[in-house]
């Protein structure tokens, strides 16, 4: 471990001085251009050249950026995704914006989807009057026909903007919620099967799992319900509409139910495929958000998936090798969805410093260890079907600190050590 010299004249070597050893560098600069600049990689590059130790750059990254001031109301954005597509989105920011306290985000994904690419200046957040609230930041990404909800650019589309909101607002990363209304409440399920992580809670209105199951939709990937009991649910159907009535539902809200999902479900006696029912449901919403913030690390988690480039994180677990191992767990199957190809599980329970993993189809997986979770100065235990995997001391280390909290940008997700986990067999 490197000597624990004095923050700000490390940060003089790292930067430089315009005259002479007199002026010294803010340490709160360095994570500011961490947290808001537009090059992550150069941010961790000076970092580690400032030659700062752990504990030091720990404390910094955990108390985050000073957020400048910023304009209020509407603000009409884009960005170029991989392929080149543009993506709009719209963020509202509330009157009497305090950059110096954190605000909760909403995110409201639309209805009418198959239409095609909005334009600037398009309505497609319609009505936003309506979700004017000096408590919340507000953000209504756009997808069309070419970039429906149910597909890999929209989960790279709203993981993108989201730390983009990061940047430039003082956003609390544990009460992010995804809304939908419509098609944009079926869009809320798929990113809640694919993409949880940054979610504290999903409201889907008037959509339907379903439709993701439907061929036509093109919506990518299998679909594993033991996914969904990561996040609560706040659900609102109709009970005449035209497209997904009430009775159409309910069984799919029952299923997951049984298969541990927290789901509040609010039928609505007449309601058809519209908002007429939020005036009598408005309290009801605000109490669910109020009482659901997202933990950030949680002692229990699960997640499948059938793929390892994407789709195959959940919090502090990646799952990154797929296949059979002799004696692993045996999960009872959720009958509700086919799945095409095979896929692997992974539930995890933390207890301290030991980690007990049940695994199905899996042959590799890296845990994210944070220091607020796990004790680094003690060795860390991992089971896996009941076989020791992993006894041992880990070491933090500063790179993977940098590296994880550039891309995630989350103050209450900071990780330490990636530790990678090989599935034991279990011969007995």
């Amino acid at each position: 471990m490197l000597p624990r010299l004095p923050v700000t004249l490390l940060l003089i070597s790292a930067f430089g001085a315009n005259t002479g050893a007199t002026q010294q560098a803010d340490p709160a600069d360095l994570i500011t251009a961490l947290w808001t600049g537009a090059e992550r990689g150069q941010a961790v590059r000076t970092i580690l050249e400032a030659g700062m130790d752990f504990a030091q750059v720990y404390d910094l990254v955990e108390a985050g950026p000073r957020y400048p001031a910023a304009d209020e109301g509407l603000l009409e954005l884009s960005r170029r995704g991989p392929d080149g597509k543009v993506f709009r989105y719209t963020i509202l920011v509330p009157a009497g914006y305090d950059p110096t306290r954190p605000y909760p985000v909403h995110v409201f994904l639309h209805g009418g989807v198959r239409r095609p690419a909005p334009q600037e200046g398009g309505q497609w957040w319609r009505d936003y009057d309506r979700m004017r609230d000096s408590s919340r930041i507000a953000m209504f990404p756009a997808g069309w026909d070419e970039a429906t909800w149910w597909e890999h650019a929209q989960v790279e589309n709203l993981a993108e903007i989201s730390r983009e909101l990061h940047r430039r607002f003082n956003a609390d990363e544990n009460r992010f919620y995804l809304i939908g209304i419509s098609d944009g409440g079926s869009g809320v399920y798929f990113h809640a099967f694919h993409a949880s992580t940054i979610w504290a809670a999903f409201l889907p209105y008037i959509g339907h799992p379903a439709v993701l199951n439907n061929p036509r939709s093109g919506a990518e990937g299998d679909l594993f319900v033991s996914n969904l009991s990561n996040r609560p649910f706040f659900v609102v159907n109709g009970e005449v509409d035209r497209l997904y009535p009430t009775v159409s539902v309910i069984p799919y809200v029952e299923r997951f139910r049984e298969a541990g999902v927290e789901m509040t479900f609010r039928p609505q006696a007449g309601g058809g495929h519209d908002m007429r029912w939020y005036p009598q449901e408005a309290e009801n919403v605000a109490a669910f958000i109020r009482d659901h913030p997202r933990d950030a690390l949680p002692d229990r988690l699960s997640w499948e998936t059938e793929r390892t480039n994407r789709y195959q994180r959940h919090s502090w677990l990646l799952i990154t090798g797929l296949g059979p191992v002799e004696g692993e767990s045996d999960f009872p199957p959720v009958d509700i969805f086919p799945h095409r190809q095979p896929s692997g599980r992974v539930d995890l329970v933390r207890r301290g410093n030991t980690v007990h993993a049940r695994t199905r189809g899996v042959r590799r997986f890296t845990l994210l260890l944070s220091p607020a979770e796990f004790d680094l100065s003690k060795p860390i235990i991992v089971m896996t079907n009941g076989v020791t995997a992993f006894e041992g001391m880990v070491e933090p280390d500063l790179a993977t600190l940098l590296r994880w909290a550039a891309r995630d940008r989350d103050r209450t997700a900071l990780f330490a050590v990636e530790l990678e986990i090989e599935v034991q067999a279990n011969p007995s």
